[in-house]
């Protein structure tokens, strides 16, 4: 498990699939916030962005699932992807306020 800031949002990489902490498969990126948005919110969201699911409940959530062919290198995990789906989250997160 990785955890860290991008542009001031926390977020949180979950590794699968791994042989002896190498060779990874899969990862899942997780973002998650105390104040909770409601089913409506979250279905909102899901229905604009297909890779990256909003989840409502004890707080608001956000994961993406992501699956490499040949293992989870910097350059796959941490690239362009990321910066744009952590840009709609961070606009999305903005226009709902009680999220911040």
């Amino acid at each position: 498990m990785i955890s860290g800031r991008l542009q001031g949002m926390k977020y949180v990489i979950y590794f699968y699939g791994c042989e002896n902490h190498e060779k990874c498969k899969s990862i899942q990126f997780s973002s998650g916030y105390t104040n909770p948005f409601t089913a409506d919110q979250a279905n909102e969201w899901n229905k604009k962005y297909r890779w990256v699911k909003a989840f409502s409940g004890d707080g608001s959530n956000f994961k993406m699932d992501v699956m490499f062919r040949g293992g989870v290198t910097r350059s796959t995990c941490c690239g362009s992807s990321l910066r744009i789906v952590q840009a709609r989250l961070r606009a999305y997160i903005v226009a709902t306020p009680f999220l911040l």
